[in-house]
Order: structure tokens, then sequence, then C-alpha cells
């Protein structure tokens, strides 16, 4: 398998420094480089093979958005993805924002995050949960007439993004009515292991025990009564608005919203099959 070449540009070390290590455990990901501005970057791309560029905002020279551009015009055979979360401080101008994405950088993937606690800003959680079902229903009505391109790359780039929009529709829903829309499967289809041992089914919830308690063992805490009375509380109707911890894991386990997905993955490739004609 050809390894995915990834360009970091951030000014900051420690993300650098972090995210290089993560990479290291991905088997199918090579660095191709790192950058700490905007001429470091595009100095690169000219210089080497890049499949991905993640791109902080913040950056010294110019910011990421204008880089983010400036690489699209440039290097048109990159992916441009983008990810937002929607919190207090950026509320007020998130349509104005997505209208710069569809209009102006159209990217070829778009991700607006529905924000989770806890924050370093409590006020950021304090949100108008109708302006983003607004905006989620935008992006999903966008999405199915190609009016944004919203994929990924590869043969099943139209099915992952289609998670996306319907887990995002299905994660405002949620929020609007405060009940659960589908089975959470946290605990048993996935869990969070924390630097210093602690695992829990999810971030959400407090932690179900550690590993030093258990030498080390992670099945042995996996299958203990903490963790199966874990599992019992979640399914009975445990929700939140989480995409990693509840809605990428549990999607695949309720049956009703893969139907829908695929439905929604068709519609998002015929109409832009319909666009290319």
């Amino acid at each position: 398998m050809e390894k995915i070449r990834l360009l970091i540009v951030d000014d900051h070390p420690m993300v650098l420094e972090g995210m290089k290590a993560m990479l290291q455990l991905i088997n199918y990901i090579e660095l191709a480089g790192t950058a700490g501005n905007a001429f470091e970057a595009i100095d690169l791309l000219k210089k080497t093979t890049v499949d991905i560029a993640i791109v902080d905002i913040n950056l010294p020279d110019i910011s990421g958005i204008e880089l983010t551009a400036k690489i699209k015009k440039e290097f048109p055979r990159l992916d441009i993805q983008t990810c937002t979360c929607f919190m207090n401080s950026n509320q007020d101008r998130i349509f104005e924002w997505y209208d710069f994405l569809k209009y102006d950088l159209k990217p070829d993937k778009v991700n607006i995050n529905f924000i989770r606690p806890p924050s370093a800003r409590p006020k950021e959680l304090i949100i108008d949960k109708a302006r983003y079902d607004k905006l989620a229903h935008m992006i999903s009505d966008d999405s199915r007439h190609a009016a944004i391109k919203n994929n990924y790359s590869g043969d099943a780039g139209f099915f992952k993004a289609a998670i996306d929009v319907y887990m995002h529709e299905l994660i405002t829903k949620t929020a609007m009515d405060g009940r659960p829309h589908l089975q959470c499967w946290a605990g048993s289809a996935g869990a969070v292991i924390y630097d210093e041992g602690t695992v829990s089914s999810c971030e959400i919830l407090d932690g179900v025990g550690n590993l030093r308690d258990y030498d080390w063992d992670f099945s042995k805490l996996w299958y203990s009564p903490a963790m199966e009375a874990r599992r019992d509380k979640v399914s009975n109707g445990c929700f939140c608005t989480h995409e990693s911890n509840c809605y990428y894991p549990s999607l695949p386990f309720n049956p009703d919203h893969l139907v829908a997905i695929k439905k929604l993955e068709n519609e998002m490739r015929e109409a832009a099959e319909c666009m290319k004609v």
C-alpha cells in the first residue's frame, strides 16, 4: 500500500512534535515535512510530493485561510478540507463563514462541528442550537444537490462524506430534542485510554478503571464487571453530541441510520455526476 504523504503547517513547536509522534503510529502515513509559516509551506510544496496538508488558521505571516486559498490555486491536485467548530465566539459570523467556503474558497470537504464539553472557556458552550440546526440542514441540502463538492477522495469518498453530513443532522436533532436518536455503542465499539492509564467508554463519562489496577492487561479491564455495568448504562438511553465517541463508532450498528446514509451517499454521488455533464 502506497503511503499518504502529509504536510503539517503550524507555528507551535509542541503541536508539531505531538502530531509527528502520533503519525509515527500510523503505518500508512508518511510525514512529507513541517512548516512554521506560509512561506515555508509553499517552498516545501514546490520541492516535494504532498497528498494532504494540515494547515493552522493562525500563522505568523499570512492566515491559514489565505494560505489555503493560495495552495488551492497553485496546487489544484491537493484536496482542501476544512474543519470548524460551531461555538459562542463564532456563531454570529458562521453563515458568513459558510458563504466564504461555498462561494470563494470552494474546498473539497466542509465540516462544521457542534462544540462539546468540556471547554477551557465555558462561555463557548453557550450557543444558539437553532442556528446550528439551520446550518447543518443548509450543508446537507447543498451536499445533496452538489452546490458544494463536500466529499473525500477515493472509492469510499462519498460514503464517508455522507456519514459526516447525516451525522451532523442527527447531532443537531439530538441537541434540539434533548433525547437520543440512535443506540450508543461506546464501551463496546470503542473506548478511551488516557495517558495515565484510565480507561472509559467515552470522553463524556467518568473513567471505569485504571490499567495499573489490572496489571496493564486491557482485556481484564475490558471484560470486568465495572465495564459491563458501564455498557448497561450506555445501552439504557445514554446520549450526547460527541462525534468521535458516540456517532462514528455507533452508526454502523444502527441499521436504519446506515440505510439512510447509503441513500444519502447515492444522492450525493448522482448529483456530482450530473454536475460533470
